[in-house]
C-alpha cells in the first residue's frame, strides 16, 4: 500500500463501519431516500460528487408534474407508455402518475419555494415533447432551489453524509449484501462498510460514451456491483441522445444545449450544404420530432460528411419571434448563458446560428425492480435513474425529476420494512473479504508498466460511441464485442499512480472494471433486440416489430453476462 493511503485498523483488525442502511448517491433520490430512513433508522449517505452534485443539479427540462393541467392521470400514464414505446412496466408507471400528482405539496412542506408568477400561480411554462398537455413546471432558478432545500435538510439531520467518495466493491452472502468497500478521495482513505440494506441512487451509466452531458461520476459502477450481487438490469439498450450539445471546445464538448424547442418556436437546422435537412427526415414535425429522431437524423448528416468543419450541424434560430426570447431565457438561463460565452451573444440572442451536435443524454435502462423498488437481491433497494422499467424505450422531458422524487422516497419507506427484521452479517463473513479486498487495492499501485485507467475508459468510450451509440447494426455490435473482449484482457494490466488523498488515478482504475460490464450489457441488450423502438435504432432493423415487446433482461450466471428476452407483463 502506498505511503499515506489509510486502511482503518486497529492493531492487526480491519475495523469496518455499521450502518441500518447505506445510500449511494448524492442526488434528489438518494437524499429523499435517506431523509426518509433518518426518521427511524441510522443512514450513511455516500456520494461520488458532492452532495446534491451530480445529474440532479444539472436537469433543466423542467418536471413534469401528472394531473396539474386538469387531465385525468390516465392520460399521463399513456403519455409515458406511448413515449416509452410500450414496453414500459406498467405498474411503476401507475405508481409514478399517482404519486407525483402531489409532487408540489411533497416538496413545498420540505420547504422549496416554487416560482409562482404576480397572480400565485405555478408558472408552468411549456408543453415538453411528448406530452399531451402544458404540464411541465420549469423554474428559473433551474434545480438550485431543490438543490438548496435538500441540502439544509440533509445538513441539518442525522444523516451521516461522506461526499467525494466512491463505493467501488459489494460482497452477497446467501443472496444478501453482507458488505462493500469505499475509496474516500478527500482522506485518502479505503472504508469498509456492513449495512443491513443498501439503496442505489447513484444515477446513469452514460460516461461509458465519449459524449456525454452527464456528469464525469456516472460510470456505472453500481450497476456493475448490483449484477454481482444477484440484481436483474434491464432494457440496457435504451440509451438516451439530447440532439443539441456543444461540438466544440474540446473542454466542452458533449455538453447540453437542449432540444430545437428550448429556443423558440421558429428553429431550423441546416447541414453544411445548406439544406434544412429535417425536411427530408421528419417532413410533417421537421425539427420538433421527438429527440430520438432529431438525433438521429443529426448524427448521420455529420456521419455521412454533411457535417460542418467542427463536426456540428447549423442550428438557426433568428426566424423566431424576438419578443418571446425573455420566456425562453428564464426557463433554460444557464443553457443561453453557455451559448453566449461559446459562441457570443448575438448566438444566444436569437441574432445568429450556431453548432450543434448529439450527446448521450439519458439512460432509460437499468437495475430492475418492483412497486417498492427492490431487487431480486433481497437487500438492495433502488431508485431514480439507476433502475429501469418506468420510461421503457424513450423518456418524456421533465419526467425525471418527478421519479426521482416519487421513487426516491418510495424506496426510503421500503427499505425500512426491510430494515426493521433484519441483522448484519456475521463478522467471520466479511474478514476475508475485507482482505481481499485490501489486497486488490495494492495490487494497483505495485503493478507496473500496464495501461492506466485513464486509458481503458477513452478507448472504451470511443466503441461505445461507434458500435453501441445513436446508430447501431449486427456487425457493429459485434465488433464493440470484441472490441471490449480485448480490452477486458488489456484492462488485466491496468496500474494505479501512488498517492492517497485525490487520486483520480485509483478511481479511474476502479470505475474500469463495472463499466466495461455493463458496456456489455447494452451490446448485449442492443444484439438481443433486432428491431428499431424509441431510442434504439439498427439500420439493419429499421421497423419496429411487435415480436420484440419484450424487456431485455440481463443477468450474470457464473460469472458471466446472459441476455433474457421477457414478454411485457401487462
Amino acid at each position: 500500500m502506498p505511503k499515506g493511503l489509510k486502511i482503518w485498523r486497529e492493531g492487526d483488525d480491519v475495523l469496518y463501519e455499521k450502518v441500518d442502511v447505506l445510500v449511494i448517491g448524492g442526488g434528489i433520490a438518494g437524499a429523499i431516500a435517506a431523509l426518509e430512513v433518518s426518521k427511524s433508522y441510522s443512514v450513511m449517505m455516500i456520494s461520488k460528487d458532492r452532495v446534491m452534485g451530480g445529474a440532479s443539479i444539472q436537469a433543466s427540462g423542467g418536471m413534469a408534474i401528472p394531473g396539474i393541467a386538469g387531465e385525468d392521470l390516465s392520460v399521463f400514464v399513456e403519455d409515458t407508455l406511448k413515449g416509452g414505446e410500450y414496453i414500459n412496466d406498467r405498474s411503476l408507471v401507475k405508481i409514478f402518475a399517482e404519486e407525483g400528482a402531489s409532487y408540489i405539496t411533497y416538496l413545498e412542506e420540505l420547504g422549496m419555494v416554487f416560482d409562482q408568477d404576480k397572480e400565485g400561480k405555478y408558472r408552468i411554462y411549456k408543453r415538453t415533447e411528448g406530452h399531451s398537455a402544458m404540464r411541465n413546471y420549469n423554474d428559473r432558478r433551474g434545480c438550485h432551489e431543490v438543490g438548496r432545500v435538500f441540502k439544509e435538510k440533509l445538513v441539518k439531520s442525522n444523516v451521516k453524509l461522506m461526499e467525494h467518495t466512491m463505493v467501488y466493491d459489494m460482497k452477497s452472502v446467501d443472496g444478501r449484501i453482507a458488505a462493500c468497500s469505499a475509496y474516500s478521495l478527500k482522506d485518502g482513505k479505503i472504508i469498509h462498510i456492513a449495512p443491513k440494506a443498501v439503496i442505489m441512487a447513484s444515477g446513469g451509466y452514460g460516461r461509458i460514451y465519449s459524449v456525454s452531458d452527464m456528469s464525469t461520476g456516472l460510470t456505472g459502477e453500481c450497476h456493475g456491483m448490483a449484477l454481482d450481487c444477484g440484481a436483474e438490469l434491464m432494457d440496457m439498450e435504451m440509451v438516451q441522445f439530447i440532439p443539441l450539445a456543444f461540438p466544440f471546445p474540446e473542454g466542452m464538448r458533449g455538453a447540453f444545449i437542449g432540444m430545437c424547442s428550448i429556443h423558440g418556436p421558429d428553429v431550423r437546422l441546416y447541414n453544411s450544404l445548406g439544406e434544412r435537412f429535417m425536411e427530408r427526415y421528419q417532413p410533417d414535425r421537421k425539427e420538433y420530432a421527438t429527440r430520438d429522431q432529431v438525433a438521429r437524423a443529426i448524427f448521420t448528416e455529420i456521419r455521412d460528411g454533411r457535417g460542418t468543419e467542427r463536426g456540428g450541424v447549423i442550428v438557426d434560430t433568428t426566424n423566431n419571434d424576438k419578443s418571446l426570447l425573455p420566456r425562453y431565457k428564464a426557463s433554460t438561463a444557464a443553457v443561453y448563458s453557455a451559448l453566449a460565452r461559446v459562441f457570443g451573444e448575438k448566438a444566444a440572442n436569437w441574432e445568429e446560428p450556431f453548432e450543434a451536435a448529439p450527446s448521450q443524454h439519458f439512460c432509460m435502462g437499468g437495475i430492475k425492480i418492483d412497486g417498492d423498488c427492490r431487487t431480486a437481491c433481497k437487500n438492495l433497494f433502488a431508485a431514480g435513474e439507476i433502475t429501469g422499467g418506468i420510461h421503457g424505450a424513450n423518456r418524456l422531458g421533465g419526467n425525471a425529476l418527478t421519479e426521482v422524487t416519487v421513487f426516491g422516497k418510495l424506496a426510503g419507506k421500503s427499505v425500512c420494512k426491510e430494515v426493521a427484521e433484519a441483522d448484519w452479517a456475521k463478522e467471520s463473513d466479511l474478514e476475508q473479504y475485507f482482505a481481499e479486498q485490501d489486497a486488490m487495492v495494492k495490487d494497483l499501485f505495485v503493478k507496473k508498466g500496464g495501461v492506466s485507467g485513464t486509458q481503458i475508459k477513452k478507448a472504451l468510450g470511443e466503441i461505445m460511441w461507434e458500435c453501441g451509440g445513436i446508430v447501431r447494426n449486427q456487425e457493429m455490435i459485434e465488433k464493440g464485442l470484441a472490441q471490449l473482449a480485448e480490452l477486458k484482457k488489456e484492462a488485466e494490466t491496468m496500474h494505479a499512480e501512488e498517492g492517497d488523498i485525490w487520486n483520480y488515478s485509483l478511481v479511474e482504475a476502479l470505475e474500469v472494471k463495472h463499466m466495461l460490464k455493463v458496456s456489455e450489457a447494452v451490446l448485449l441488450s442492443a444484439s438481443m433486440r433486432k428491431e428499431s423502438r424509441g431510442s434504439h435504432y439498427r439500420e439493419d432493423y429499421p421497423a419496429k416489430d411487435e415480436a420484440y415487446m419484450s424487456n431485455m433482461v440481463i443477468v450474470q450466471k457464473e460469472g458471466k453476462l446472459v441476455c433474457e428476452k421477457r414478454p411485457i407483463i401487462l
